[in-house]
């Protein structure tokens, strides 16, 4: 089938199929500061995908942006979102962001991990328990859910997390 990816490990016997990607995906299996777990749909499957950031004060007049597996556009709209609307003067730190397993996200579905990432960095506190976000963050702030997350819950489940609908808090929350 067309809707499927293959994940392949390199081993002293050469190439032969990863039976269980989740690990190369998730470096911590507990929360730790800045990071944030997303999902990922390729094809028929659905991975868990974990979010990092680093932001430190710049030494430099502009601030870097150094990112790896999200778009720039993405890193920079949701940083200026955060800024107007929590004051997070995020325009005097370098930002420094990655998915575990060096695979690009597609889509905005990941907007509210990677916001959840860069708060946590700046306020250097992780998250309580595994929580998994969804979601689209739009120019006023607000989350929208875009795709159906059936099949997400029940892989969320199986990996023995928590589950967030993030989309579906109240707008004052």
């Amino acid at each position: 089938s067309t809707d499927e990816v293959g994940f392949f490990i390199m081993t002293e016997n050469g190439i032969e199929s990863c039976k269980n990607p989740q690990k190369f995906l998730i470096e911590q299996q507990e929360p730790t500061i800045g990071s944030a777990f997303t999902w990922l749909k390729e094809g028929n499957r659905v991975f868990i995908i974990e979010i990092q950031a680093l932001i430190n004060e710049s030494k430099f007049t502009n601030p870097q942006r150094i990112i790896t597996g999200i778009e720039q556009k993405q890193l920079i709209l949701t940083s200026a979102i955060l800024e107007k609307y929590l004051k997070i003067p995020l325009h005097k730190y370098d930002i420094f962001c990655k998915v575990v397993g060096n695979i690009p996200l597609k889509g905005l579905y990941s907007d509210v991990a990677l916001a959840v990432s860069l708060i946590s960095s700046y306020l250097n506190k992780s998250l309580k328990e595994k929580i998994i976000f969804g979601g689209e963050i739009g120019l006023s702030g607000n989350i929208f859910l875009r795709e159906n997350i059936s099949l997400k819950d029940r892989k969320s489940t199986r990996l023995n997390s928590s589950h967030t609908d993030i989309s579906r808090m109240p707008s004052s929350a």
